[in-house]
């Protein structure tokens, strides 16, 4: 009996984690543009430092994802959902493009791990923007191409030294 109640807990638990983690408020989607914000931020002097072409494209980056969050907040959805197409096609250019041209193997380690938080939190926002408003999101545009692949972020490996 005792077993079949600790069971029957653990099951409710699992289920209500479950669902808050499908809830998306707008809270959430201020904090997942605060948090692609934040880290474009903190990979910015590292970029800027160790390759400095890509300067103009994190520049643009943290502007488009500053409008994206202002969007978000201020409800302007039909914005948001263009800013975020936007900000996409950027942010897979600096990641594929740019931060492959450092040389040092550790300093790319350190911007990608950087930038892991915004790539999850741009496939979150891109997953939920898309759900809640499907018909602002452009069939076949960057959005709908983003969320058909999976986030390298929650995939980035660090590999031990012997």
């Amino acid at each position: 009996m005792k077993k079949k109640i600790i069971s029957s807990l653990l099951s409710l638990a699992l289920i209500i984690t479950t669902l808050s983690g499908f809830a998306c408020s707008k809270q959430s989607l201020i904090s997942n543009a605060d948090d692609v914000l934040f880290s474009v931020r903190q990979a910015k002097p590292l970029i800027e430092q160790f390759y400095p072409a890509a300067a103009a494209k994190m520049d643009q980056a943290i502007s488009i994802a500053q409008k994206l969050r202002d969007g978000i907040a201020n409800n302007d959805i039909d914005s948001a959902v263009g800013y975020l197409d936007a900000l996409i096609p950027v942010f897979q250019d600096i990641v594929n493009n740019d931060i492959p041209q450092i040389k040092d193997a550790n300093t790319r380690l350190i911007i990608l791990s950087a930038l892991a938080l915004a790539d999850i939190a741009l496939h979150y926002l891109a997953k939920n923007l898309q759900e809640k408003t499907p018909s602002l999101v452009p069939r076949g545009g960057n959005i709908e191409r983003f969320n058909a692949t999976e986030s390298w972020g929650t995939k980035l490996k660090v590999q031990k030294r012997n």
